[in-house]
């Protein structure tokens, strides 16, 4: 028995399952790889290390360059890039001679590498930045939309809220511009609605790019769980996705719904409440 659980653990082991490494620079200002024990498990022999291994890998430099080793130290992707970032859905953003692009867990580089930044993937989509205009790739490398705006935010629910000749507006995932861009600022879709603000004011449209909350409030924050915090004439409180007063907007500050309580303050009274408005004791 004894045999067959080192056995096991031993593959866990190799698998990367069971060694919860860390890096860690020694006196001689070199990175290595340390388990839960503080034992050695991976040579300190790094110029730079990241924070952890995201799925299964972890850029390290050596020699100058960055490449990516897994929890046996072994080299998956070899030492050639000037700067790389953790894994991410399958992709890292990586640097070469002042440009950026990704590669997948294979070390081949699915974009030419040529952007000014490369960010992140969401929902298998990512924003990148050339000559100060922004635009969105897949996971592929296409770009789904030309690098023209001039700033943009994630894809979140399956769109993304990006700006246009100083307007906001949004695209969804083939990169169609769906609504008109005439906002101040347009923030994310959940819920099926995304606050958006127009004269210093903010209300809220649909997925069809009607605006179906009108715009009177001083802020909307983003719907979850089918409400949103709002501030109303110096007041706050929370509307539905109709736009409908579910807690009345009366309170001197709300704070989020964690595990459906809210904090509230109201006449200098701090107090929590249920989705109802209901006052509750903690």
């Amino acid at each position: 028995m004894k045999q067959l659980l080192t056995a096991v653990l031993s593959v866990l082991a190799i698998a990367g399952y069971a060694q919860d490494l860390s890096p860690k620079k020694n006196e001689s200002g070199k990175y290595g790889f340390v388990d839960k024990t503080g034992k050695e498990v991976i040579p300190f022999k790094y110029e730079k290390a990241g924070y952890s291994f995201h799925e299964g890998l972890i850029a390290v430099k050596l020699d100058g360059k960055y490449g990516f080793i897994d929890e046996t130290g072994k080299v998956v992707i070899p030492f050639r890039y000037d700067d790389a970032i953790y894994f991410k859905d399958g992709f890292a953003q990586v640097e070469l001679n002042g440009k950026s692009g990704y590669i997948d867990k294979k070390g081949k580089e699915i974009t030419a590498l040529k952007y000014d930044v490369a960010f992140d993937f969401y929902e298998g989509i990512a924003k990148v930045r050339l000559n100060d205009k922004y635009g969105f790739i897949d996971v592929i490398g296409r770009e789904i939309t030309p690098l023209k705006y001039e700033d943009g935010n994630n894809f979140k629910n399956g769109y993304a809220s990006v700006k246009l000749n100083n307007k906001w507006g949004f695209i969804d995932k083939t990169g169609k511009e769906f609504t008109k861009f005439k906002y101040d600022y347009a923030k994310d879709f959940n819920d099926g609605v995304a606050p958006v603000e127009k004269n210093k004011l903010y209300g809220a449209i649909d997925k069809n790019g009607n605006e179906i909350i009108p715009f009177k409030y001083r802020f909307i924050a983003d719907f979850e769980g089918g409400l949103a915090k709002v501030g109303l004439n110096g007041r706050e409180g929370f509307i539905n996705t109709r736009g409908e007063e579910v807690i009345p907007i009366k309170y001197d500050a709300v704070g989020s719904f964690e595990n459906g309580v809210a904090r509230f303050r109201l006449n200098g009274r701090w107090g929590a409440m249920d989705k109802t408005g209901k006052e509750i004791t903690r």
